[in-house]
């Protein structure tokens, strides 16, 4: 009988050496020492609990709940527990502020998109599946 190992939690940002090439392509040098150091602290995270909190937030999409119980129109999101915590652990890494932080200069988009890349970023209700 065989039975597949689990997945491991890979660091994501160490172990992609095509995204580092292309960090080294697309940003110079001092930009990239700078956020260097935010990339790395964020690819350890998805070793342990935010690979967790990525995994339940795909199992338990946010939904939509267009009307309360009495018929009166809410167009309430609900998200699960783990939504929350990739919330704030996005607010605490800067996911969304990268992308507005000019001592990254003309580079700050790119800078923001890796970051979303490499933790998988904080996901949106956008996935979720409306009916």
């Amino acid at each position: 009988m065989f039975f597949q190992e689990a997945p491991g939690r890979p660091d994501l940002f160490a172990s992609d050496e095509p995204l580092h090439a292309l960090l080294r392509q697309r940003l110079p040098p001092e930009v990239l020492q700078e956020i260097r150091p935010q990339y790395e602290a964020i690819g350890r995270a998805t070793t342990g609990e935010l690979w967790d909190w990525m995994i339940r937030a795909e199992a338990e999409p946010p939904v939509h709940v267009a009307y309360d119980p009495w018929g009166r129109r809410i167009d309430e999101i609900r998200t699960s527990p783990a939504w929350e915590e990739l919330r704030k652990f996005s607010a605490r890494h800067g996911l969304v502020a990268t992308g507005y932080d000019d001592r990254l200069g003309e580079h700050r988009r790119v800078a923001q998109a890796v970051l979303c890349t490499c933790s998988r970023g904080h996901p949106r209700p956008t996935r979720a599946r409306w009916r």
